[in-house]
């Protein structure tokens, strides 16, 4: 069946003012939005196991958590038993996850503690006799993600889970596959520490961070054909998310478009970027909407393409609703700004 969504909301957001650097030169302000209700943001796990259906063995899929103690590992667990819409904290149930168009049922978890992670196992009263690949489970719970053109995708994990935002006590790996032989690719990347990968040229392989701080952590990937691809992840912790203030700020909203009911319906954003300092040549970049975002009012003076202290630009982009989103009943999108200070 499929689901509407009928409520105008806009409820899931960061805070506003979050400050990226590439380089001490150029500048990054993110906004996370859903059109959905607010539920707990569950991590991403450090593993998945599929098995089929054997006889009258039900299939099922398997997620291991690691948060360094039990008690940090079961609170990581309950974290993604909610945000899949199960309930509970020490003890969680309920909720289901749907890969690859099946549906899969929460149905408990065991292990935890040091160095030893807790497994969560969700199964289907379905027949499986061949599992989704890890991209597709990765999809099912939102841990992967692909560029507007196709040509990269991305799977995230939680190797190890951080306790709080002020210690580097977690890392994360994030696998890359080169569907159409764009790559290679090169990175800049932004976030509460620097991640070091060992190279500059990334194609279809994983890599693994060091031990680094949780945040919110942006990648521009730039292709052999000398495109952009842009992502962000928000490597959390067992508490939520991780920000950093600057003095910039970007609000976002829907100015046109919601509810949205059928495939094709248009849906407006608005996105209005201020400054606490100059910035030259600032653009918005959506993950839903394809190239930059540049379409804007407020710029007031000479029209030197600088952001001034005390201007408001407002971005314009429309995005068009697919029948993935039909199914799903959310659109969620993130979207940065970026330029030169």
């Amino acid at each position: 069946m499929k689901k509407l969504f009928t409520k105008p909301v806009e409820i899931l957001s960061f805070n506003t003012k979050i400050l990226f650097r590439f380089f001490s030169s150029l500048v990054i302000i993110l906004l996370l939005f859903t059109m959905m209700p607010s539920s707990a943001v569950g991590q991403c796990p450090n593993s998945y196991v599929c098995t089929p259906t054997v006889g009258a063995t039900a299939a099922k899929i398997t997620f291991k958590f690691e948060a360094g103690n039990a008690a940090s590992d079961q609170n990581v667990a309950c974290d993604f038993v909610r945000a899949n819409g199960g309930t509970g904290t020490t003890a969680c149930s309920g909720g289901s996850i749907t890969v690859a168009g099946i549906k899969y049922n929460y149905t408990g978890n065991d292990g935890g503690g040091s160095s030893s992670p807790i497994t969560l196992t969700y199964t289907t009263i379905t027949t499986v006799t061949t599992c989704p690949t890890d991209l597709q489970i990765a999809e099912g719970i939102g841990c992967s993600q692909t560029s507007d053109n196709g040509c990269l995708s991305i799977i995230f994990q939680d190797i190890e889970t951080g306790q709080n935002c002020n210690s580097s006590n977690s890392y994360f790996s994030m696998t890359l596959k080169d569907n159409n032989n764009c790559g290679p690719y090169t990175l800049i990347s932004s976030g509460n520490s620097a991640l070091v990968f060992g190279t500059n040229s990334f194609t279809t392989d994983t890599y693994t961070t060091g031990t680094i701080k949780a945040g919110i952590y942006i990648f521009i990937f730039t292709d052999k054909f000398g495109i952009e691809h842009s992502f962000v992840y928000n490597h959390i912790t067992e508490v939520g998310t991780c920000v950093r203030e600057s003095n910039l700020n970007i609000v976002k909203t829907i100015t046109s478009g919601n509810p949205y009911n059928n495939i094709g319906d248009i849906i407006t954003y608005s996105y209005a970027v201020t400054s606490d300092a100059p910035i030259t040549n600032p653009v918005v970049t959506d993950d839903r909407i394809i190239g930059n975002i540049t379409s804007r009012t407020g710029e007031i003076g000479d029209g030197d393409n600088i952001l001034e202290v005390g201007e408001t630009w407002t971005f314009t982009g429309t995005y068009k609703v697919t029948a993935d989103d039909i199914n799903n009943g959310l659109v969620t999108n993130i979207a940065f700004a970026r330029g030169l200070d």
